[in-house]
């Protein structure tokens, strides 16, 4: 599965596209490169995931809970929100949430303009993004 991330507003805001059939061992690989990322700004980073490409994804809740990273240091978590129309991947994404990530903050929305609306409410610092601007560059 390819994917593809790059940052929307450096040190604040990425962006994450995947794209095809979806593994635990690329979901592990994703979530430690974003987690580089956020260690290296020492700040909390927000990041839009897009999965309206995937065509499939694990789906077995404890090998997900066993390869993603739960202990995250609240000092550079932010808020992750994904970008989906599939109601199994937003069940599993919140159960995952749920029980096993302590402070979780994950939230499924529709379409990207959704995103970027409710991150803009959840931080104010990001009040100030032109969609319009940024969406084309993705």
């Amino acid at each position: 599965m390819p994917y593809h991330l790059s940052w929307i507003k450096p040190g604040q805001l990425a962006f994450e596209r995947l794209y095809g059939v979806v593994t635990i061992e690329e979901m592990q690989e994703m979530q430690s490169k974003f987690l580089a990322w956020s260690k290296e700004v020492n700040r909390p980073v927000h990041m839009i995931v897009d999965f309206t490409q995937v065509e499939s994804f694990p789906k077995n809740i404890v090998q997900i809970r066993s390869a993603l990273i739960t202990d995250i240091d609240p000092s550079i978590q932010g808020w992750v929100v994904l970008v989906t129309n599939n109601v199994l991947l937003r069940f599993v994404s919140n159960l995952v949430t749920q029980h096993f990530m302590r402070d979780g903050r994950i939230r499924s929305v529709e379409s990207f303009a959704d995103a970027v609306a409710y991150l803009k409410q959840a931080d104010p610092e990001l009040s100030k993004l032109d969609m319009d601007l940024i969406a084309p560059a993705l």
